[in-house]
């Protein structure tokens, strides 16, 4: 592979660690190292605002609950960071 597009695809994945992490930490409001469901609620009403959606309430719950893969009732950042697979 081309150094430079190794280089690139480097970049590329550690700008995207970096903002998974920046907007877990965001979300975190109570800082406590996890994600409630309330929390994350709150993520997708602003998404969903800023893209003039409505009904974001059963969209936040049907995502976390994918995410949270341990069905502990809290998202750890890994799981914050899994991507909802599209249908």
């Amino acid at each position: 592979m081309n150094r430079s597009i190794l280089l690139t695809s480097m970049v590329a994945l550690a700008t995207v660690a970096l903002a998974a992490k920046h907007d877990f930490a965001t979300t975190d409001a109570d800082t406590d190292g996890k994600v409630s469901p309330k929390e994350y609620a709150t993520l997708v009403q602003m998404r969903f605002a800023k893209s003039g959606k409505v009904g974001y309430e059963k969209a936040a719950e049907k995502q976390f609950k994918k995410k949270d893969t341990n069905a502990d009732g809290v998202l750890s950042e890994e799981e914050f960071s899994i991507k909802p697979r599209k249908k």
